[in-house]
């Protein structure tokens, strides 16, 4: 097993974390320093997803469980310590139509499932999810109808 597939067993994650793996990162590599201390590179990799993620924790877009500490300024997140619940943070991913690879497949994942070159190919599978795809991807065919409803 890949060691970044490790990660997939973790129940809650930090911002930064999560934003590693998202970027294709692990997070183990980044663990002995502070994240203003990494290379630009994976700072602009990440600040996207950093932003998002804060914004959306902020927002309570997802079940996250913020650490506070007091400082001069009032009570501030520790986005160090502070972690996000990984089931909401998949359904927030989702509701974003963002498959990102790590916590949810992409597209081109799925797509193996069709390659008849591919060592999980199955022909009725990949006509089923070939039909399924089809179905669910037009609006107009799911007008009032459910994908169980017969006509």
């Amino acid at each position: 097993m890949d060691r970044i597939n490790h990660w997939k067993l973790a129940d809650e994650l930090t911002v930064y974390q999560i934003a590693l793996l998202i970027a294709g990162y692990d997070p183990c590599d980044f663990e002995a320093d502070q994240p203003h201390k990494w290379p630009g590179e994976v700072k602009r990799d990440i600040s996207p997803y950093l932003n998002a993620l804060k914004n959306a924790a902020r927002g309570e877009r997802f079940v996250f469980n913020p650490v506070r500490y007091e400082n001069y300024s009032g009570s501030e997140i520790d986005w160090d310590t502070s972690t996000i619940n990984i089931d909401s943070l998949c359904d927030w991913l989702r509701a974003r139509n963002f498959p990102d690879g790590f916590f949810i497949a992409s597209r081109e994942e799925v797509d193996s499932l069709a390659n008849p070159l591919g060592a999980f190919y199955a022909p009725k599978l990949a006509a089923a999810v070939r039909a399924w795809h089809e179905v669910t991807t037009n609006p107009e065919a799911l007008n009032g109808k459910s994908l169980l409803q017969k006509d």
